[in-house]
């Protein structure tokens, strides 16, 4: 008798990964693209290329084996290891949604700004992809084995930096990356700086707030090791400085100070890390769990805004104008915005009835 799903090889985990992570780049690629003006008037484009071959990649990986286990005997609704079924189905969407994608630039031109984010095609792009990245991360969330350490948990921590940097691609518009020259430039309107207060504050916010998300899931269900936190944030300021770069005054200058931005916010991101190892949360020890969510994210978002003002320094000759008040309060809320989603996340459990 035929098991209800195949048996899923460590080498097609990996595999998995690898190419989502290469569809990553080649999304951040189109990005950049766009954001520097290098897109023509067309559909068909070598970004577009980068971002659909990669994507090719990997929707032939999951077919391809997908063909194979049927072959073999299983049901086509189970011809995948448990979890990849959510991947397949991503993979057609994302099919569709390219389509959709040629079709609507035909018929209403291309988009400029903001617009590219949150236009429905793209926006059907992005939901297929995550799709396609949850169905990796189901696939090991439900098989029983305990993973600890980077040697067996490095796949994993690559789809969730994955899933981060879509949701930070996606708000990219809301990024603190594309504040800088609003926090520390020499471009404010002194009647508007209450609207580069709340752009600002924002963005240093949703930034804390999607990172502390990824990590109190992933606390959930595996040991994270040391590092976890400046592997993820740190990757993902790479991909995202890499988009910006160049937007403002003279490149040599920017690219140090985004290389320093990075060194400060990777220092505030390992003393994140040594916190969160020392108090070890998890889903059994929720005062620690509670203590982690708090402290990691103020001592991360204290740790981006520093290293924002370290790049104004360099790129601009100007310091981070805020005052103590935000400098110091920003941090704080965003370390309860953190405790009020683990209490949100990890509720106490529920008592049985008698």
């Amino acid at each position: 008798m035929k098991k209800q799903f195949p048996e899923a090889h460590p080498f097609f985990d990996r595999t998995m990964a690898i190419l989502s992570v290469l569809a990553i780049f080649g999304l951040f690629i189109d990005g950049w693209a766009h954001n520097h003006g290098a897109v023509d008037e067309t559909f068909f484009t070598p970004w577009h290329a980068v971002l659909y071959g990669a994507y090719g990649l990997l929707a032939l990986t999951l077919a391809g084996t997908h063909f194979y286990y049927t072959s073999k005997g299983y049901a086509f609704s189970h011809a995948l290891p448990q979890g990849y079924r959510l991947s397949l189905i991503g993979a057609g969407i994302f099919i569709l949604g390219g389509v959709g994608d040629a079709i609507w630039h035909e018929l209403f031109g291309f988009e400029e700004n903001i617009e590219i984010l949150i236009s429905p095609t793209h926006i059907v792009l992005f939901a297929a992809y995550i799709m396609i990245l949850f169905g990796n991360i189901y696939a090991r969330w439900s098989r029983p084995q305990v993973l600890r350490g980077w040697s067996q948990l490095w796949d994993v921590a690559f789809l969730w930096l994955a899933v981060f940097s879509v949701m930070t691609f996606v708000t990219q518009y809301a990024h603190y990356l594309h504040a800088l020259e609003y926090l520390t430039g020499d471009f404010i309107n002194p009647r508007n700086i209450w609207i580069y207060n709340e752009f600002g504050a924002t963005s240093f916010l949703l930034t804390s707030i999607i990172v502390t998300s990824v990590w109190l899931i992933m606390a959930r269900r595996w040991q994270l090791p040391f590092g976890i936190l400046t592997f993820l944030i740190g990757s993902n300021t790479f991909l995202m400085a890499g988009m910006v770069i160049n937007d403002y005054g003279d490149f040599n200058s920017e690219w140090a100070g985004i290389v320093t931005l990075m060194a400060v916010g990777a220092v505030g991101t390992l003393i994140a890390d040594a916190v969160v190892y020392y108090l070890k949360p998890s889903p059994h020890r929720l005062k620690h769990m509670y203590l982690s969510a708090f402290l990691m994210p103020t001592i991360v978002t204290l740790g981006f805004i520093l290293s924002v003002n370290t790049f104004g320094q360099l790129a601009f000759g100007d310091d981070l104008w805020w005052s103590t008040h935000l400098i110091i309060g920003l941090p704080v809320s965003a370390g309860s915005l953190g405790l009020f989603l683990a209490l949100m996340m990890y509720p106490p459990a529920v008592p049985q009835e008698y």
